[in-house]
Order: C-alpha cells, then structure tokens, then sequence
C-alpha cells in the first residue's frame, strides 16, 4: 500500500518545487551595494589625497617659484608702494597665489580705481594698475580730488601739486572712511555738473579751455559761476543746459578778444534771458 504525502497548503499557486524566495535574499543584495559603495568611497578618498599630494608638489617646486614681476600702470603709486600691498615675495609660488586677494590689497591704496593681476606660467606674475584720474578740485574745508564721475578719492597733499580748477560753495555732508570721501543729495549733483562743464572746457582746442578755468563756484541753488584763471572774470551759468549755455560763453568771448574789450568785462551772464547773454563791461 502506498501511503500519499499531504499537499502543501503553504505553496503559492503556480509555484514549482524550487520557485519562491530565497531566504535573506534582499538583504544580501542590500549588503553587495554597501561594499560597492564603500569600495568607491575609499577609491575617490585616495585619488583626492594623491591629487593633494601632487598639487603640494608642484607649489613647492622651484620652476613655479616667482621670478619676474611686471608692473604695470603706475604713476602717483611707486611700484615698491605696490609689492609691499601684494603681499608677493621672490618664495612665493604662481600656482599657489591668489589674484583676487593680491587686487583687493593693492585697491586700498587712495590712488588706485582698479586692479588686474594674471599668471604667465611658470614664473611670471603681472600686476596691472588703473590710477584714478583728477578732474578738479574740491574745497570743502580741505581740498580734495574728485574724478570725472564725482568720485572724490583723496586729500591733497602739499607733496602734491596740481594745477586743475577747483570746486567750491558745496557744503558737503561727507564721511570720510579712510579711502575715500562720499556725498549725497543735491551736492553730489552739482559736483557732477561742475564736471561736466570742466570736461566740455576741455575737449580740444576751445576758447574758453580748461586750463582758463581758475574756478567754479557753486550757489545755493546749484547756479554755477565760473571764474577764468588769465582774468577772474565770472561767467554766470544758469539752470539751463550746459552746453547750449558753454557754446554761447565761446562765442562771447571770440568778440571779446576780437573787440578787445576783454579787459574791460566785469561779468557775462550767460541766461539773462532764456536765449540771451549780456556782458557788462566797466564804466
């Protein structure tokens, strides 16, 4: 007699002999992962340290060593003032300097607008300066220099002698912070037309020419009069545009100097009227 074995009533429908899950079979794929994963971890970790090692290397080697630096640009900052604010000595390695930090340095020097300094592998290192330009002068208590863009950058010094038209009437509110003067409101805006009429005076050969212009003074309602450096003679400019009112300044005083009466002029108004200028000549 045959005795029959009892069907599994555990075995999912369909299901073979040898079909169904393996015991510990996702945990073992789970496993295989974190050893790959760590595997790679440590690969990457050692290439980072060789790769540092080989940057130490080569920012030790004497052919990256700086050996020539060029200055570029100076003019009212001596290149010695510059190397002391690089911070870069002959030790110093091209690959291991930082440009961005060696412009920001030199920037703090009063004089200097701007910095650029790049590699020329293997050993030379340029430094290029861009100097702040005086236009005028600016009297406000003391005299400072101010840029075409109403930047006003530095005291004048006694060392420093120069000859440009100064700027006073401007009563500032400025704060001074060691590098540079600001001002806001209304005087920041009559300084730049100041300048403006400094920069139209000088362009070419004019007849009233920036080096004619001893002064410009500034009013309360930001009227600008201009008083030439050959005679004191006060040009009165008003609220109007610049220029129309500068090329009718140029064409007085051609008549002037043609007429020969411009000894006798005591003042030129350039807006008497809105389309009309008058010089009052003595008696």
């Amino acid at each position: 007699m045959r005795i029959r074995r009892p069907a599994d009533t555990n075995r999912r429908p369909g299901a073979g002999p040898h079909q169904g899950s393996s015991p510990g079979g996702p945990g073992r794929m789970v496993y295989r992962l974190a050893v790959l994963l760590t595997a790679a971890a440590l690969v990457a970790g050692l290439a980072g340290i060789c790769i540092l090692a080989v940057w130490k290397s080569i920012c030790r080697c004497e052919m990256f060593r700086i050996s020539r630096i060029t200055i570029e640009g100076c003019s009212h900052i001596s290149k010695e003032e510059v190397m002391r604010l690089s911070q870069v000595t002959s030790r110093s390695n091209t690959l291991s300097l930082d440009p961005d930090r060696i412009a920001a340095s030199i920037e703090q020097h009063q004089w200097v607008e701007s910095v650029a300094v790049r590699r020329k592998l293997p050993d030379h290192l340029i430094i290029s300066i861009k100097e702040y330009r005086p236009a005028a002068l600016l009297n406000a208590g003391r005299l400072y220099m101010v840029d075409k863009n109403g930047h006003i950058f530095k005291k004048l010094t006694p060392e420093e002698n120069l000859d440009l038209p100064i700027i006073t009437g401007v009563k500032l509110d400025f704060q001074e912070d060691g590098r540079s003067v600001s001002c806001s409101g209304s005087a920041a805006a009559h300084i730049l037309r100041a300048l403006e009429l400094i920069d139209m005076a000088g362009r070419g050969t004019r007849m009233l020419g920036s080096n004619n212009i001893s002064e410009i003074n500034i009013s309360e309602d930001g009227r600008l009069t201009l008083y030439t450096a050959d005679k004191g003679i006060p040009f009165c400019f008003g609220p109007q545009k610049l220029r129309t009112q500068f090329v009718r300044a140029e064409k007085i005083l051609y008549q002037l100097y043609r007429s020969g009466k411009y000894d006798k002029v005591v003042r030129v108004d350039l807006a008497y009227t809105e389309d009309t200028a008058m010089a009052s000549l003595k008696n």
